[in-house]
């Protein structure tokens, strides 16, 4: 088993997500799995709408940005959705 990384101050990057490895966030992701999926249905729509992710400090708009991301690049499908196609 993997030992658990240490952060500056002693704890975990509360403000700072980014700073968590694709794993160390996954395992963190848990509240907002509604919010997720939505996103995620959202973005396989063949012309998905814009969406605007509002909150105070700490709710956990980077993170639920962060945990899809990571979905799209887990979903072959999603991954190239969103690259231009060249017209032949």
């Amino acid at each position: 088993m993997t030992e658990p990384r240490q952060f500056s101050y002693g704890g975990v990057p509360v403000y700072n997500p980014q700073s968590l490895s694709k794993t160390e966030a996954l395992a963190q992701f848990h509240v907002r799995q509604a919010a997720y999926q939505s996103l995620i249905d959202l973005l396989r729509e063949d012309r998905p709408s814009h969406v605007l992710i509002i909150g105070t400090r700490g709710m956990g708009k980077t993170t639920l940005l962060q945990r899809v991301r990571y979905g799209v690049e887990d979903d072959a499908e999603l991954t190239g959705a969103g690259l231009p196609r060249r017209a032949i």
